[in-house]
């Protein structure tokens, strides 16, 4: 359903610690992600994965925002990504 050159967007939510040992391909982590376009005919070398995640954020949405602090700072943690996106170009 995608014309040549169109690409695909897809984006996960994504709540679990990852565990890469020895690798972690059967969630939608950025390697998983990008398995399962490969097996849907996407070649590697056309697909962009990336996450997003912060410990203290997700806490935050759990609790309420004031106690946290509006204004510090969201850095990535790689490790608990709260989202996993990629881009796949046909």
């Amino acid at each position: 359903m995608l014309k040549p050159g169109g690409t695909f967007i897809v984006t996960t939510p994504f709540l679990i610690r990852l565990h890469d040992s020895p690798i972690d391909c059967s969630r939608w982590t950025e390697t998983g992600m990008s398995y399962l376009l490969q097996e849907c005919g996407f070649e590697a070398q056309n697909i962009k994965t990336a996450s997003w995640g912060n410990r203290a954020c997700v806490r935050a949405n759990f609790r309420r925002w004031p106690r946290f602090g509006w204004y510090k700072p969201l850095h990535n943690e790689r490790d608990f990504p709260v989202t996993v996106w990629a881009f796949a170009r046909r």
